[in-house]
């Protein structure tokens, strides 16, 4: 039998390597609510959407960090993002922010784009 783990279902793919971060930087837009930040790219359709978290270790130790990601992972997934790329943000007060406010947080950011669908 098979051993390790299932491959990955591939909704968000990450967004890793220098380019596409100088990338991002450049072409991207920008938006924020509530101290959660959005830089958004654009891409061309068949591309994955791409997802990058940048958490500082000002926000916590890497268990709070991972918290953080992890719960920013699941309300992006639970939205239906357009294609391109991603990089979010997050303030100390994320760690222990309500799950609904960060939410609303993530929704406006997105609504700052115009992209509709973080529920």
């Amino acid at each position: 039998s098979r051993q390790g783990p299932l491959p990955a279902v591939g909704l968000i793919a990450p967004l890793r390597g220098r380019g596409d971060f100088d990338r991002l930087r450049a072409e991207g837009r920008r938006a924020s609510s509530g101290g959660l930040w959005c830089v958004h790219r654009a891409g061309q359709p068949g591309d994955p959407t791409r997802i990058a978290f940048a958490i500082g270790r000002n926000v916590g130790n890497a268990v709070v960090r991972n918290r953080i990601r992890r719960r920013l992972r699941v309300l992006l997934r639970a939205s239906s993002l357009p294609v391109g790329d991603y990089l979010f943000g997050a303030p100390t007060s994320a760690a222990t922010m309500p799950s609904a406010d960060l939410q609303a947080h993530v929704a406006r950011v997105l609504d700052r784009f115009r992209i509709r669908g973080a529920s």
